[in-house]
């Protein structure tokens, strides 16, 4: 049997803290080693117990989730799996805790002491496995990234369209991205984001806060303009018809979520616009398919580069298309953005 994962919950209620471990204790593969009932607590014991990833809940007394991360991410960088509310302020709380270095979170049923916390036992497990493979370097790396401006000056031809795919680490590389271009992008810019559909709206929200670009979730029925970036819905496939207008769907899932990347890719074919595909950090293989069509089109595909992502997943299979124009570092994809749209 290969070596458990060792993991730190920390959780004020001891109720949750007992049916959190009861759960995780209940795979042969993870193995819990401790718990702490605050984020101040937390911080002690997984420098003590160096844990090979940690559970987190957002709201503690003495010091809650996010001061937590602020921490532990500049003394003991480890991969968090934050347990996140229902509401509109836990969704606000959980974009900035994934900024701040947090691997991923899954969504507990009933607000925040769940009753019904069984019910995520699969999705909470495969996350805490996905996060033990992570390089705890690229958890400092990112989180510590500042991003310099570069010179750009538009030229008069047509505006271009970008579109980004992502999924795991993706909110913090879409902000290393938009902060760093111009307001005078001569593109419009489509992220797809794999992310539910409450959370999606907070994302916006924060990008658009961080960057010169105008940033809002895709309502649908709207023509694409240069300078703006839409953020898929979580819940909706976001298509482009051929006349350049979002439009919103409900069509079935694909590789297991909407919106899908592939979904947007393969509208794309009609716009008749140039299209830079760009696959960041994420797991599966969402958007592969789709690359092909770009390619079809005289578009470029760019992918991040294994150093940069937190999980090389989405770009792997990106690469494995031999549609790929270029692999890249995330701190040279804002460049590369403004370049194929000046």
């Amino acid at each position: 049997m290969t070596e458990q994962i060792r993991v730190l919950v920390i959780e004020d209620s001891i109720l949750m803290v007992n049916v959190i471990t009861e759960m995780l204790n209940s795979d042969e593969r993870l193995e819990v080693v401790g718990y702490a009932r605050n984020g101040k607590e937390g911080i002690q014991r997984v420098v003590s117990f160096n844990p090979d990833v940690v559970t987190l809940d957002m709201e503690m007394p003495v010091m809650n989730g996010i001061d937590f991360l602020k921490h532990i991410m500049k003394v003991h960088p480890v991969p968090v799996v934050m347990l996140s509310a229902y509401t509109k302020d836990g969704a606000r709380e959980t974009i900035e805790a994934l900024n701040l270095g947090a691997v991923d979170f899954v969504l507990k049923p009933s607000g925040s002491i769940s009753v019904n916390i069984r019910d995520i036992r699969k999705e909470l497990i495969d996350k805490i496995i996905l996060a033990s493979g992570i390089k705890r370097e690229k958890l400092y790396s990112l989180t510590h990234y500042e991003p310099s401006p570069f010179d750009y000056t538009p030229s008069s031809s047509e505006a271009r369209i970008i579109i980004i795919c992502t999924s795991t680490g993706g909110p913090r590389a879409l902000g290393v991205i938009l902060s760093t271009l111009p307001s005078n992008l001569n593109a419009c810019i489509l992220v797809i984001q794999h992310m539910p559909e409450e959370f999606t709206p907070m994302l916006a929200e924060r990008l658009n806060k961080i960057s010169p670009l105008i940033v809002s979730e895709a309502k649908g029925d709207e023509s694409l303009q240069k300078g703006k970036v839409y953020v898929a819905p979580g819940g909706k496939h976001l298509e482009v018809t051929k006349e350049g207008k979002i439009i919103l769907t409900k069509k079935p899932k694909k590789h297991g979520v909407r919106p899908s990347c592939d979904i947007t890719l393969k509208s794309l074919t009609d716009c008749k616009k140039r299209v830079l595909a760009i696959v960041l950090t994420g797991m599966g293989k969402d958007g592969s398919e789709g690359l092909e069509h770009v390619k079809k089109e005289n578009g470029m595909v760019v992918v991040e580069d294994a150093s940069t992502s937190v999980i090389f997943g989405m770009p792997k299979a990106a690469l494995k298309t031999g549609c790929v124009d270029k692999v890249i570092p995330l701190s040279k994809i804002a460049k590369e953005i403004m370049d194929f749209s000046r």
